[in-house]
């Protein structure tokens, strides 16, 4: 249970890092290193666009035909950014928080 509580909070803080990165990023005006940080999640987006059928997208989303509608793959391609920058930042919280 202590695991599972330190992975949480870890994967909490590395979002919390993320967004603010992405805050930072905003406020000095690095709108070329945001959109290559959203590029990166790009391909993890088609790939899942592409796999998941299209009831899925159109029941989550409530627009028809969404998987190929370009607002939604912003927004996945958004929260794919985010998510990468989570997981590794968590990944290493956890890793730094180890006991010995």
């Amino acid at each position: 249970m202590n695991t599972v509580l330190r992975v949480i909070l870890c994967l909490l803080g590395g979002l919390l890092l993320g967004v603010s990165a992405l805050t930072l990023l905003m406020f000095l005006g690095r709108f070329d290193a945001i959109q290559a940080w959203l590029d990166s999640g790009r391909p993890l987006v088609s790939l899942l666009l592409w796999l998941l059928p299209d009831g899925l997208w159109d029941g989550l989303t409530g627009i028809a035909h969404a998987r190929r509608h370009p607002a939604v793959a912003s927004f996945l391609g958004f929260c794919m950014a985010l998510l990468q920058v989570a997981l590794l930042s968590g990944w290493l919280l956890f890793r730094g928080s180890r006991r010995p």
